[in-house]
């Protein structure tokens, strides 16, 4: 599969007085055996440093994905790879939180000035593996439909979300094993693009993911990707064949809602409304 990755400052952090910067933060890489792997961590709005967060999050859990590939490869065909996963990525995540609250004692700063969220998906031949703590986005589709890969936590309530620097993180913490041989695409993204990446016309999942959080809450969206904003986009970025060309045509898609397609060029309005202004992160992985 080819990948797409842009992250991009909200405009109302640019027009901001003194501007505030991106608080998003995204990487995407592949590992042996073509496995891909997405990661993205959405700073906190109200949290000074988060952007700082955001950063050490998606790098420090890089390099803890790269060095423990074999344990990943051991679960393709495990039976009980659910509980494996869980395990094992709940680990994962409690390096990587561990090693910024190290960093911040260090720097003396307070842990609330680098609240982030925390999504990580990985695509093996047989199966997604997948996490997160907090809100953000993540789902494919395949020829028997669109899905969704992770459940995010409290869409509905903006500014309600948890974090990875939270004491109560692992609680809210969620991992995920989905069979799929085959998908034209998937995605991650931060929960800046949610009003248009995601099929808000689907009808609403009580999937009870958090239910022993917020019981008899049932405000769960389909999370299932828009796929007609997906098909457009990668007929756009199997355009060309550079993957400078295809990260800054994504980027400017949702930066701008500037849309390429057979040498034309037309403005994507739905994309660049005020309500839209925070800060974007999008993955894509496609065929």
């Amino acid at each position: 599969m080819k990948f797409a990755i842009a992250s991009v400052q909200g405009s109302a952090h640019r027009k901001a007085q003194p501007e505030v910067p991106k608080q998003d933060s995204g990487i995407c890489f592949l590992l042996e055996n073509d496995y891909q792997v997405g990661i993205i961590s959405d700073g906190a709005g109200s949290s000074k440093y988060s952007h700082i967060a955001s950063e050490f999050c998606i790098t420090c859990l890089k390099e803890i994905i790269t060095r423990d590939f074999i344990k990943i490869d051991t679960l393709e065909t495990l039976e009980n790879a659910d509980v494996e996963w869980a395990v094992l990525s709940k680990s994962w995540f409690k390096q990587v939180r561990d090693g910024l609250v190290d960093s911040i004692t260090h720097k003396g700063g307070d842990l609330s000035d680098y609240n982030c969220t925390l999504l990580l998906v990985i695509k093996t031949k047989q199966r997604f593996f997948a996490c997160n703590v907090g809100d953000g986005r993540s789902g494919g589709a395949q020829a028997t439909g669109a899905f969704s890969i992770i459940v995010p936590f409290m869409t509905f309530t903006v500014g309600a979300t948890s974090f990875i620097t939270k004491d109560e993180w692992s609680v809210v913490f969620r991992s995920y094993v989905i069979e799929s041989t085959e998908c034209d695409f998937f995605f991650l993204s931060s929960d800046g693009p949610q009003g248009y990446i995601i099929d808000h016309q689907a009808p609403k999942t009580d999937n009870r993911v958090y239910d022993d959080l917020l019981p008899g809450e049932i405000y769960y969206d389909s999370n299932l990707p828009f796929t007609p904003f997906f098909h457009g986009l990668i007929e756009s970025l199997n355009e060309v064949n550079d993957q400078n060309e295809r990260d800054i045509r994504l980027k400017e898609l949702i930066e701008f809602g500037k849309y390429q397609k057979d040498g034309q060029e037309q403005i994507l309005s739905s994309l660049i409304q005020p309500e839209l202004d925070d800060d974007k992160t999008l993955i894509v992985f496609f065929n």
